[in-house]
Formats: structure tokens, sequence, C-alpha cells
């Protein structure tokens, strides 16, 4: 069993090391390939969840895990900027590798004799094949290493071809027609810009679910029978329990869901609703955790804990549409299993075919191989 969980329970984990939705789409093969039920990856937040299994234990996940490459944090809470640090390095190496690709791409449009230097386009190109082998190269490592090679396999094997096929030409003294330093940057900058925008894109809906979540206030004003009088103290509301008698003032975030027992209140309620207008609650009126108290004051009795009230189960809601998989995408799962080496196969297939069949020259054989690998990268 896992950790103790029941049968019913889902287990979520937060992982880094997620470069890309490919990535997401990787580790849930792998931990479906356990025989874990309900297997979702959440490449926005970075979040695995699955159904517990009495055959499958927490080692057994986070071995397999680690097996891809990826790390399993030990935090009982969400690293909120985790995934904005991750942004800011993936911007960070996509702008490093464009200002040097640029000038690698100079020397087809202008005539500067600096810049058809080998050596020069060589020590421009070194530093960004660098960033893609450390970026593109370890996922890739990893996904083979686990028999599931990824997308990431295909980007790899196309830069490193082109670059150290031009690397040997500068050595070698081959001449301009045995350079390509161009093509390995440009792969690397324009499949980071593909990973920068596709990362951008899921940060909106991430930055929607993170609003929610501190909609959530961190304390609450328990009420507690004293000597003589009650007691009004300060608690986490991550503390409380069915049953609580709270109390809550007007300018105040109700915590959780409750019922009035005494006392009036008007509620902005648009966080749940989209409706601007306060809406009054008398005794025995229901109020949501979240929602903000713009008039009266009031007790109220808890009747979900924080974790189980309506804000929670938004959240939940949105999360779930994020990381849930339409069927399409499952066959695709099933295809793309098959698809990186069939893909690899056509690229050597087409590089002998054109070099010993067609005697087209090795250059252009390169590239056209180095074509089907990257063309194939949706």
């Amino acid at each position: 069993m896992l950790d103790g969980q029941s049968k019913s329970d889902t287990i979520s984990m937060q992982i880094s090391g997620m470069t890309c939705a490919n990535c997401a789409q990787s580790l849930t093969r792998r931990i479906e390939s356990l025989g874990l039920k309900d297997v979702s990856v959440n490449f926005a937040n970075s979040t695995l969840k699955f159904a517990a299994s009495s055959e499958i234990s927490i080692a057994e996940v986070h071995r397999n895990i680690e097996q891809l490459g990826y790390k399993v944090s030990t935090s009982s809470e969400k690293p909120s900027t985790d995934s904005h640090v991750q942004f800011s390095n993936l911007e960070f190496k996509f702008i490093f590798c464009t200002l040097l690709s640029l000038p690698l791409l100079a020397h087809m449009f202008f005539s500067w004799h600096f810049i058809h230097n080998p050596w020069v386009q060589c020590a421009l190109a070194t530093p960004v094949f660098l960033v893609g082998i450390t970026h593109f190269g370890r996922s890739a490592f990893f996904s083979v290493r686990s028999g599931m090679p990824n997308m990431d396999v295909l980007i790899s094997i196309g830069f490193t071809a082109a670059y150290f096929y031009s690397l040997a030409g500068t050595i070698l003294s081959l001449g301009p027609n045995f350079l390509f330093y161009e093509t390995s940057a440009v792969i690397i900058a324009l499949v980071l810009l593909g990973n920068v925008l596709e990362k951008r894109a899921l940060r909106g809906t991430s930055a929607a679910i993170e609003e929610l979540q501190k909609m959530k206030p961190e304390k609450a004003k328990l009420i507690r029978p004293g000597v003589g009088k009650e007691i009004v103290s300060e608690v986490r509301t991550s503390d409380l329990t069915v049953g609580d008698l709270l109390l809550v003032t007007d300018g105040d975030t109700i915590p959780v869901d409750g019922e009035i027992e005494e006392g009036h209140l008007a509620v902005n309620e648009s966080l749940l609703s989209g409706e601007s207008l306060p809406k009054e609650y008398y005794v025995n009126g229901r109020v949501f955790g979240g929602t903000v108290v713009v008039g009266g004051n009031a007790r109220i009795r808890v009747t979900a804990v924080s974790n189980e009230g309506t804000l929670a189960q938004i959240i939940q809601l949105v999360e779930g549409a994020q990381s849930r998989r339409p069927q399409i995408q499952r066959i695709g799962d099933v295809v793309s299993a098959y698809f990186v080496p069939a893909v690899v196969g056509i690229a050597v297939l087409t590089f002998f075919a054109s070099y010993f069949l067609f005697e087209i020259s090795l250059s252009s054989s390169l590239l056209s191989s180095i074509a089907v690998l990257v063309v194939s990268c949706p």
C-alpha cells in the first residue's frame, strides 16, 4: 500500500526537471507501465497524480521517476516559485542561444571576413551546443535508457550531428561546404523558443490557479468556551475541523465553508459567481470560503475543512481539466512509442540512400537526414 493510503486515495507528487509537455507524456507512459491507474501529469504546475495501489510502493514510483531524469520534491507544499525560476532559466537560455546564433546566420548575407572564419563560427556555436546538450541531451539520454525515447532524442541527434560534422570540417580544414554550425545553433534556439512559448501559454492557467489559492486565508478567528466568557483566538485555517465555531467580521475573508449561527453578513462572491453585487446572508445561510465580507458580523459553524470546501473543489476541477487527456491523445501516446525509433530509422535510411544510392554529396546527405529529424518534431 502506498504510504498506508487506501485504494481509493489519490497520490500527488511535485515533479521537477520537466521542460516541455513531451516530458509530461513520457512520465505518464512510464508510470502507467507500472500498472497504476488514473495517472495524470500536469506540466503546467509540475504535478503527478495517480490512484494509490496495494501492489506498487512509493519507493518504486520514485525510482522510475528518477530513471527518467526527473526529481520528486520532498516538500509537502508546492514550491510556488519553482515554475517561475524554471521559466526564467528557459528564457535566459533562449536569449543566450539566439544572440550567438544570429552572427552565425549573418555569414549567409554578409561578406565580412571574420564571420566566415571556421574557428570564429566554432567559438560562437560551441556555447550554444553546450546549452542544447545539457537541456535536451539529458532528457534524451534518460528516455533512451528507460526504453521510451522522446522527441528530445530527435532534436539532440540533429544538432549534435550538425555540430560534430562542422567541427571535423574545421579541424581538417575541409572548406566551407563542411560547415553547418548555424544549423546546429538555430535548431537549438528555435526549439527553445517553442518551449518558451509553450511554457508562457501554460503560465496563464497556472497563474489563475495561484490567484485562487491566494484567496484562501491562512488564519481564522476560532471561538472557544472559556471560564465565564468565550475566548476568540487566531488559529491556522488548516487546523480547523468540521463543527468549529468561527467569528467573521466586516472586511474578513471567510476562511472555510460554513453556516451562519448568529448574525448577518453581506458577502462579495464575485470569486465564485462573477456577480459584483454583494449577497446578503442571515441565520442558517451557507457561506463559502474565499469570499469577502463587505458588511456585518456573524458566527459561522464550519461545514467543510479547507481542502474540501467549494474553493478547493474549483481549484481541483481546473487542475483536473489541465491534466486530463482526451481519448485522441491516448491514441497518440501509443503511436509516439514507435514514432521516435521510426523517425531515426528513416533519417538513417535517408542518409545512406542519398549518399550511396543516389551519390549525393556527404554534406547534402547529412543535411537531408537532419531535416528528417527536425521536421518530425512537433
